[in-house]
């Protein structure tokens, strides 16, 4: 196990075996090419590799009939063989199986499945190697003790369950991944061990294991500690002599880590499309600073009463539009870990989204929405949904120079099995797809059949890292969905995004009355904020709500009136103040008076989250507010 694996890559475009070549690049692998079946034939009988990564279109000899080939020489029946295929359906792995394929893999290729697929697989060759060398056993059970013994070193989880699903075999490393001692996990349901007793995966798993001989996918798990994981699995069936199923072994790596990066990674291509729009967001708020500096200087004119209501209306709108491009923009920055999901209803993604356009692209462009009545409710994370949407548009505006027509249309589509079954990745059942139309100048063959590869771009140098259709497929896929694309030179793109729904639609809220804004009785606020504007205007709207207000400008001018007897019965603290933050004052006033009642107010989402949690704060407000949040979340924490 010392030397390097021999992996024999099998294709007859020099293009798609370099690009292997490069996601392959490892000290451990010896990569030998054959561009055609003849060859690798004739190559695998000279060198008995460790593996073969094997493309099952080619012409004259075609993957499924080298691999049958192989598996009928005796030297070459137990080489492993992935089966490389853009044609992911079931009919075509059960061919592959039939022939004899141990796994197999879709174009375009991630690299991270790649790595850990063929790690695996070359590393239970090498153990399987060490087993026949070391004794033939004919009893099955004997034969998995004897594998388990040699697989002790692995840093992977492998472990052998029943068909029930309970463990049977259970290695260091599956002690180390999800945190039992092999002790206590024997006998045990797999369920009952990493998924705290939900067990629906566990029999979907199972069942696919047993229907086709093995499953892939991720397998989220709960340490006893409370801890999370995430690790990439792959189960295959085991059988005895006569064919006859016997048990599942089951290798997990674990990519918690890979997980985080990930997320990391996503992040910065969300930056990336920020940077793109950042011209048109910087033109989109000085569109809003302007109206509001415009009616500031007339308002002081003291024009009539009808044009003050007018001016004042400019104000609240354009404010309230800035501040909704704002935190539209931070939650699109700040994201999420990929866990996030939830059951959202498509067509808010889609206004968001085209909302976001419609302020940053140039008004040239037309941007339309078409969206189909009682769509499907989906199950996904939205930042990386919005994400998908942004980076396609985004694209299109690209394609289209700032000129034409973006159209993003979602609608309802039931998969049956005969369509399911022609895409890579597809499931029968029902679907929303979304669907980003642009008239630009469309894409020739040649790089359409690129587009999906990492850091491929048609863009000029500074204008685009080729990374975010990469980032669309691996988002797609994690959301166990599947991408169309049809272009033509002249005629435009449309990009499908087709991905799994529960089949139920969301319900529409009716429009609620205006809410009445609640008054105070009378009691006594202090109100610390260093910005002596927003302190004159809070205290100007509690006193027409019967409250008394008194105004500091800090920490210090806070703690002397808090100390010179006034008796209050709320405090509003500012989080970002010099010398003493909020959270340090609140902290201190309430060491003073602990039936004292502190909201916090602050402009940052992440330590309005943060705050929330802790019962320091009776509330938490962030910036920038209306009159009724304020005043409703204060009459909440005074009067319940």
């Amino acid at each position: 196990m010392n030397h390097p694996s021999t992996i024999l890559l099998v294709d007859d475009h020099a293009a798609n075996r370099h690009t292997l070549i490069e996601l392959l690049d490892n000290p451990d692998y010896r990569l030998v090419e054959a561009a055609d079946g003849p060859e690798a034939l004739k190559l695998a009988a000279q060198l008995q590799p460790d593996l073969i990564l094997l493309d099952v279109m080619m012409p004259e000899m075609d993957g499924f009939e080298v691999c049958r080939r192989l598996r009928e020489s005796p030297r070459l029946a137990e080489v492993p063989v992935i089966m490389v295929t853009a044609l992911d359906d079931r009919q075509s792995r059960i061919m592959g199986i039939g022939c004899g394929a141990d796994d197999f893999i879709s174009k375009p290729f991630d690299r991270a499945e790649l790595r850990t697929r063929v790690k695996t697989i070359t590393r239970l060759n090498s153990y399987g190697r060490l087993l026949r060398e070391r004794a033939k056993v004919d009893e099955a059970n004997q034969k998995v003790r004897e594998q388990a013994a040699l697989i002790d070193l692995a840093t992977d989880a492998i472990v052998v369950l029943e068909l029930d699903g309970r463990v049977q075999s259970w290695n260091p490393g599956a002690e180390k991944i999800f945190g039992t001692p092999a002790p206590e996990a024997h006998g045990r349901p797999l369920a009952a061990l990493i998924s705290k007793g939900d067990s629906s995966q566990m029999v979907s798993a199972i069942g696919d294991t047993l229907l086709l001989g093995e499953w892939r996918g991720d397998l989220p798990a709960i340490r006893p500690n409370g801890d999370s994981v995430t690790t990439h699995s792959h189960w295959t069936l085991l059988r005895h002599a006569d064919g006859s199923a016997r048990g599942i072994l089951a290798v997990s790596t674990d990519q918690t880590e890979f997980k985080k990066l990930q997320a990391q990674f996503y992040r910065a291509q969300r930056m990336e499309s920020l940077g793109a729009l950042a011209g048109g967001i910087a033109h989109d708020l000085n569109n809003v600073l302007a109206p509001v500096l415009m009616a500031a200087e007339m308002l002081q004119a003291d024009p009539p009463a009808e044009m003050q209501k007018e001016m004042a209306k400019v104000i609240q709108v354009s404010a309230e539009r800035g501040a909704g491009l704002v935190r539209q923009i931070l939650a699109f920055a700040r994201g999420s870990d990929g866990q996030e999901r939830m059951e959202l209803a498509p067509q808010h993604l889609v206004r968001d989204a085209v909302g976001m356009a419609k302020e940053t692209f140039p008004k040239a462009m037309t941007i339309l929405s078409d969206l189909a009545a009682d769509l499907f409710v989906i199950r996904a994370d939205p930042t990386q949904i919005h994400q998908v949407l942004l980076n396609l548009m985004v694209n299109a505006r690209d394609a289209m120079n700032g000129v034409g027509r973006l159209t993003v249309a979602a609608e309802n589509r039931v998969l049956d099995g005969a369509f399911a079954a022609q895409k890579p990745g597809a499931k029968a059942g029902p679907h929303v797809v979304l669907r980003v139309t642009d008239t630009g100048s469309g894409m020739t063959p040649e790089v359409l059949a690129k587009i999906w590869n990492p850091f491929f771009t048609t863009k000029p140098p500074g204008k685009g890292t080729g990374i975010g259709l990469a980032t669309v497929a691996n988002i797609v896929k994690e959301h166990g969905g599947f991408v169309e694309v049809t272009s033509k030179p002249g005629a435009g793109t449309t990009f499908a995004i087709y991905l799994p729904a529960t089949g139920g639609t969301a319900t529409t809220a009716e429009a609620t009355a205006p809410v009445q804004l609640p008054l105070g009785r009378g009691e006594r606020v202090l109100v610390v904020d260093d910005e002596a504007a927003l302190g004159q205007m809070i205290q100007a709207l509690l006193a027409e709500h019967n409250y008394t207000a008194t105004v500091a400008d800090g920490p210090a001018a806070a703690l002397s009136a808090f100390t010179r007897g006034e008796k209050f019965s709320l405090a509003l603290v500012d989080l970002n103040m010099p010398v003493m933050d909020g959270g340090r004052l609140a902290k201190v006033m309430r060491n003073i008076n602990p039936a004292l009642s502190v909201i916090l107010v602050t402009g940052s989402q992440e330590v309005m989250r943060e705050q929330s949690k802790t019962s320091q704060f009776a509330a938490v407000v962030a910036k920038p507010f209306t009159a009724e949040t304020l005043l409703v979340a204060m009459d909440k924490v005074l009067h319940g």
